[in-house]
């Protein structure tokens, strides 16, 4: 499990790493993809206490592959998305109450604000993580499951999240029916059901 320490560094710039992760992707993009597969995989077990993304308050958007920040009870994972396709993880403490200043004065001053889309995953306890990867190995996308069968998509296109699936109570009866016959009578098949044709 991730742990925070007194002594963590408190990053205020995410331009700062960003331009870290391209440089870093640029030579060894390998090594950087196992090393955030390794990072996340230990943070499992923890809550999520926010989602962030970049948001534009001038003009009411949210900005283009703008990193996310999964925000857990210890620490921040921030997906940085590289290109089109392969992303790059950061694992800390991102500073996300002042606004984020571009290199580039003539582009607007974001804001980090609470992605709503990914809002049912905030309060939910991370119970495993899986991986998307390019044909070359690398890292495309960060999915986290949650102890309630939900789960939450993080990849260069965005934020995507997908509640638990609920059984209808027909579901359930049949399912818990068959159960309960197949420990009297294991030989049992479930047969499907058939129609009558006229």
């Amino acid at each position: 499990m991730c742990t925070r320490t007194n002594s963590q560094e408190v990053i205020s710039n995410a331009v700062s790493i960003y331009e870290f992760l391209q440089d870093r992707f640029a030579w060894d993009p390998i090594q950087l993809t196992l090393e955030g597969m390794r990072k996340a995989i230990r943070c499992a077990g923890v809550r999520i206490t926010d989602i962030l993304s970049l948001y534009n308050p001038e003009d009411n958007t949210w900005l283009a592959q703008s990193p996310t920040i999964l925000r857990l009870e210890n620490q921040d994972i921030a997906l940085f998305a590289l290109d089109g396709q392969h992303v790059a993880l950061f694992f800390g403490t991102l500073n996300t109450e002042i606004p984020l200043i571009p290199r580039n004065a003539n582009q607007p001053t974001f804001v980090w604000k609470t992605f709503p889309p990914a809002h049912y995953a905030i309060g939910r306890h991370i119970s495993s993580f899986s991986f998307g990867t390019s044909e070359k190995g690398l890292l495309t996308a960060l999915e986290a499951r949650f102890d309630d069968g939900g789960r939450i998509t993080l990849g260069a296109g965005g934020c995507t999240s997908e509640r638990a699936k609920r059984r209808s109570p027909l579901s359930q009866h049949l399912t818990q029916s068959f159960r309960a016959s197949a420990l009297h009578t294991p030989r049992m098949h479930l047969n499907p059901t058939r129609r009558a044709v006229a």
